[in-house]
Formats: structure tokens, sequence, C-alpha cells
């Protein structure tokens, strides 16, 4: 589960997040392959 939201602050300049695994549920995508925990990402 992704969650994303961005937000313009005026003419030129955005803020934009993100979360990946927002829940941080295990599961494979394919056998014996892991997938990555929680991840959090942001910027200007």
């Amino acid at each position: 589960m992704y969650l994303r939201a961005s937000h313009q602050i005026d003419g030129t300049l955005k803020v934009y997040g993100r979360v990946e695994n927002a829940l941080d549920k295990d599961y494979q995508t394919i056998l014996s392959y892991g997938t990555p925990g929680r991840g959090a990402f942001f910027g200007l």
C-alpha cells in the first residue's frame, strides 16, 4: 500500500511525500524473495 500527497506552496515550490508499504506487511511477490519494510520519502 502506497500513500502519496503533495501540496503546491506557491508558483514554483511544491512539498511532497510518499510512504511505501504503509502497513508494514510482510509478503513475497516471488518465492524466497523478501520485500523491504516501510519507507518514507519527502521533498521540496
